[in-house]
């Protein structure tokens, strides 16, 4: 695949059906090349990328995370093996700042799985694997745990995990040497019951750090003030991701801080939108200031790209990627075109 411009850098794209994709996007233009399969794994439907090797689960009843290889020019993979997660449909895997192990989220399963990481990017057998336990009152999806996000707070040792079945987000002590966690003290964060924590973002702040809970089945925003001293985490604000009085069916999906931390970003599917916040940078409170049309239907998840500039959803309902510019004062984002050629988008993530 030959790069668009100087300014072109290699994005990939997970799928909730078969296959990664690989696509250029130019971050002068916010041009999208036409994506090409360049592994037929199957349900990838989210990725990440460490040390030139890309991750991805497979999100199928007897989960496992699949390693590759990275080819920095082309951007093509190399599959280097396979592992299972000892449990049902993984959907997000995170590494730790070591590198030495990633932690997986497995929706269907209840249960978190850790996997070391060799020195090739090969991954070993699980160092550690924990069942979560509960329920919520929302019994379509509330019937048992629905770990589906994790992240780490490495200078506090900490790793997260927003379960949506329980209405939690765990907060376990993370040893990186052993691979094992460890329930915390506080052991989890509580969300209303029924809210459903979906995803995460985080955003150091200095002194403290902001934790943004968007929970999927209230459509809200939660933020948390974190005291790496304490460890403590303080609920502060809750916001709506939907417009005032809006109606329907809706599920909460990704959220993102920009890098700068002066806007949040939230998505709708029902609502198919983009919620975008302004962020007040001591107290990290958030006031709405616009919604947009994801371009498609069901924007399951969006990554913003390394520069700032630029949000790609995908829209894994209309089998397309909408691309959106950030204005660096407001950030407001402007329809800016649509890509197509993926089934069932379901992770976008840019080559670091």
């Amino acid at each position: 695949m030959t790069a668009a411009s100087l300014f072109a850098e290699h994005v990939y794209i997970g799928t909730s059906a078969k296959g990664i994709y690989l696509a250029d996007f130019d971050s002068k233009t916010g041009k999208l090349s036409a994506p090409e399969m360049v592994s037929d794994t199957i349900a990838p439907s989210y990725l990440t990328l460490h040390e030139g090797h890309l991750y991805a689960v497979n999100e199928v009843k007897d989960g496992a995370v699949s390693s590759f290889t990275v080819d920095r020019s082309s951007g093509k993979l190399t599959p280097l093996n396979s592992m299972s997660v000892k449990s049902a449909g993984p959907c997000y895997i995170a590494i730790d700042k070591s590198g030495r192990s990633a932690i997986t989220a497995n929706y269907s399963g209840g249960s978190i799985t850790v996997l070391p990481i060799g020195s090739d990017g090969r991954l070993g057998e699980a160092t550690d694997f924990i069942q979560h336990k509960g329920s919520g009152p929302n019994r379509d999806h509330q019937t048992m745990p629905h770990p589906h996000w994790v992240g780490f707070i490495p200078a506090s040792k900490l790793a997260l995990i927003a379960d949506l079945g329980i209405d939690e987000v765990g907060i376990y002590n993370f040893d990186s040497k052993k691979g094992k966690l460890a329930v915390g003290n506080p052991a989890f964060a509580t969300l209303p019951p029924g809210s459903g924590p979906r995803h995460v973002a985080l955003h150091n702040a200095g002194k403290y750090m902001f934790m943004y809970v968007l929970t999927e089945l209230s459509s809200n925003i939660t933020l948390f003030i974190f005291e790496p001293e304490l460890k403590r985490f303080t609920s502060v604000q809750t916001i709506s991701s939907r417009p005032e009085g809006a109606k329907g069916d809706n599920t909460g999906a990704e959220i993102e801080v920009l890098p700068t931390g002066k806007f949040v970003y939230a998505s709708n599917r029902g609502d198919d939108s983009i919620a975008v916040f302004a962020a007040d940078p001591k107290k990290g409170v958030l006031t709405l200031s616009q919604h947009i049309s994801s371009g498609g239907k069901t924007p399951r998840q969006f990554e913003i790209d390394p520069t700032g500039h630029w949000l790609l959803a995908g829209n894994q309902g209309s089998d397309n990627i909408a691309i959106f510019s950030i204005d660096p004062s407001t950030g407001k984002l402007t329809a800016a075109g649509v890509v197509t050629g993926v089934a069932k988008p379901t992770c976008i993530k840019f080559a670091k």
